[in-house]
C-alpha cells in the first residue's frame, strides 16, 4: 500500500511547510508527501526544504498551478482541482491512495494508522473515498478528503471542467465570499461526477467533530478525523472553542507535537513560522 500526502500553500502558508513535512514523516516515514506551491518558495520554505533534505519521500511543486486568477483562498480550491488526468499520471499515479488535508495540519501517529482509518471508513459507507457532509451547512464535505484511485479517475473529467472554468473566472465559478467555498467545489465536484454524497454528520451537539475524529471511532460512517495539531485552530476566539485538550486523542497529539519541536530539527522549523503562527502553534498545544 502506498499512500500520497498532499495539500496546496502559498503566501505565509509557506512557512508551516518544513515542519508539515517533519510532522508526518515523524509519524509515518513510509508515506510519501508532495505539496504544491503557487508562490516562489520564500526564505522560510528554502531553508526548511535544505534542513530536510534526505529525510523520507517529500517533493516541493513549484511550476504546476501558473495562470489562476487572484481569488480568496485561491490555494484552498486548488487542492481540488489537482486530480486532472495529467497532474494524475505525474504526480500520483504511483500511489494507491491520497490524503488531501490542510496545509497547516501537524500530522500525529495514531492507532491504527491513518490509511487504515480511512481504508476501513470508505468500506464502511461503501464508497471510493473517505469523508463527510457537515453539519448545518447544506451541500458541503469537510476539507479533509481521502481518495482512492477509483475515485480520482471518477473525478478527472469534472477536475478539469472545473479547472478551465477557474482559470478565466474563478469568482464566477464560485461565490468565494461564502463561509468555506473550497469544501463546497470538492462537493460540486463529487455531485457532478455522479459519485454519491457520504454520510451527514447529525450530531448536533458535536458541531466540532470531538466524537468523529476519535481514532476508535474510524468503522463509523460519520468518522472524519484532524490526525493531529491544527495550528489554525490555535487562532480561533477563544482557542478552547476549537482545541480540547480533556479529549485523550487530542492531548496524545498534543504531546507528540510538544516532543517534536523540542528537538533540534522540530525546533528549527518550528522557528520559520512567523510570530503569529508560533503563538498559534502554541495555544493549540496547549488548549487555548
Amino acid at each position: 500500500m502506498r499512500l500520497c500526502v498532499t495539500t496546496v500553500v502559498d503566501g505565509v502558508f509557506q512557512n508551516y511547510t518544513p515542519l508539515f513535512i517533519l510532522s508526518l514523516l515523524t509519524a509515518y516515514p513510509d508515506y510519501s508527501i508532495r505539496v504544491f506551491v503557487r508562490d516562489d518558495p520564500g526564505d522560510a520554505l528554502l531553508a526548511g526544504m535544505e534542513m530536510l533534505d534526505g529525510l523520507g519521500d517529500w517533493a516541493i511543486i513549484t511550476d504546476e498551478l501558473d495562470g489562476y486568477p487572484p481569488c480568496h483562498r485561491v490555494g484552498a480550491f486548488l487542492r481540488y482541482l489537482l486530480f486532472t488526468r495529467e497532474r494524475t499520471e505525474r504526480y500520483f499515479s504511483e500511489f494507491d491512495y491520497v490524503y488531501v488535508t490542510d496545509g497547516d495540519m501537524l500530522i500525529t501517529r495514531e492507532t491504527p494508522p491513518l490509511h487504515v482509518q480511512h481504508i476501513e471508513h470508505m468500506k464502511a459507507i461503501g464508497l471510493p473515498y473517505s469523508d463527510i457532509m457537515r453539519h448545518g451547512t447544506p451541500q458541503v464535505v469537510t476539507g479533509l478528503l481521502f481518495a482512492s484511485q477509483e475515485f480520482i479517475e471518477r473525478v478527472a473529467e469534472t477536475v478539469e471542467w472545473y479547472d478551465a472554468e477557474f482559470r478565466v473566472r474563478a469568482d464566477n465559478v464560485l461565490d468565494t465570499a461564502k463561509r468555506i467555498p473550497d469544501e463546497r467545489l470538492l462537493w460540486q465536484i463529487i455531485r457532478d461526477s455522479c459519485i454519491c454524497e457520504p454520510p451527514q454528520h447529525i450530531f448536533e451537539d458535536d458541531p466540532l467533530q470531538e466524537r468523529l475524529s476519535d481514532p476508535a471511532n474510524f468503522r463509523d460512517q460519520v468518522f472524519r478525523p484532524w490526525h493531529g495539531v491544527n495550528i489554525g485552530a490555535g487562532f480561533a476566539k477563544p482557542a478552547r472553542n476549537m482545541i480540547r485538550l480533556d479529549l485523550p486523542y487530542r492531548a496524545e497529539s498534543s504531546r507528540q507535537i510538544a516532543t517534536l519541536i523540542a528537538t533540534p530539527l522540530g525546533k528549527a522549523c518550528a522557528e520559520l513560522l512567523t510570530a503569529g503562527q508560533q503563538q498559534a502553534l502554541a495555544r493549540s498545544l496547549k488548549g487555548g
